[in-house]
């Protein structure tokens, strides 16, 4: 079976679309400048992405925040509390800039792209350092293709790329292994 060789090329290509899609969310200068927020900026960015063995991505980001003095907790929670108090300027830039990565990449694949679904959520974790997380989800359709075989999604990842402070981890459904 050639699910495997297939799946490693998709890998690889899924890759570059996570770093355009990251440079996207993160973006300007910083993606919580709202409000009282301006100071704050993730120490980490970790994307999963889950493949379903039709054509859409479901994706997670996490923004990690290390927590280490009592005013990275304070602005922490000042994040906290804008996000749980109105999330619609947070869900409004993640939409705009994930539909205009949905834009390009319907460009080069001649394949429509929707984005759907999107959500954000905070939570204080220990890994065992403290962190605050911001946590953006959302679904993408079109994202990628069911050749029957193998699953498609390179076409629509190809302008994209990681830096050192992201970590990408994908995940797909059986039979498809890597």
């Amino acid at each position: 079976m050639r699910r495997g060789t297939n799946l490693g090329l998709l890998t690889l290509v899924l890759l570059l679309f996570v770093v355009v899609s990251v440079r996207t969310v993160v973006g300007e200068s910083n993606i919580y400048k709202h409000g009282l927020n301006e100071d704050i900026d993730p120490d980490d960015i970790v994307l999963d992405t889950h493949l379903d063995d039709g054509d859409t991505a479901t994706w997670t980001i996490e923004h990690r925040f290390r927590l280490n003095d009592d005013a990275d907790i304070a602005s922490f929670e000042s994040l906290q509390a804008d996000i749980e108090d109105d999330p619609d300027p947070y869900l409004d830039r993640l939409r705009d800039r994930r539909e205009r990565t949905a834009e390009a990449a319907e460009t080069a694949t001649n394949r429509e792209m929707t984005i759907r679904d999107l959500s954000i959520e905070t939570e204080r974790r220990a890994f065992p350092r403290e962190y605050g997380i911001v946590r953006y989800s959302f679904a993408g359709d079109g994202f990628a293709v069911d050749e029957g075989d193998r699953l498609h999604a390179g076409d629509a990842i190809s302008a994209m790329f990681l830096d050192e402070g992201t970590t990408l981890r994908i995940r797909w459904d059986e039979p498809y292994t890597l």
